[in-house]
């Protein structure tokens, strides 16, 4: 027998290990859906991509999706917009 071996059946066979074992799996959660939207441009989300090869300045793309419509923008931007960058 290995070591790893000992150890795992010392875990299995102790009962004070066993009532302090955590979950394996994280509890169930209440899934709350995003509202229902009745027009373009109410319900958007927002992120940067990075990096990209740099091509005439730009080396990130800003996504913007409209929930909507379902529509992706993306958009070139040089680095000195970033958000983060700027803070």
């Amino acid at each position: 027998m290995s070591m790893t071996s000992d150890y795992k059946d010392y875990i299995r066979r102790c009962h004070l290990c066993q009532m302090n074992k955590q979950p394996a799996t994280l509890p169930d959660r209440v899934v709350n859906p995003l509202p229902v939207t009745r027009k373009r441009f109410s319900s958007m989300a927002i992120d940067f991509a990075e990096p990209f090869p740099r091509d005439n300045k730009k080396e990130l793309i800003l996504l913007v999706l409209d929930h909507f419509i379902k529509f992706t923008y993306l958009i070139p931007v040089s680095p000195e917009h970033h958000s983060s960058r700027n803070c």
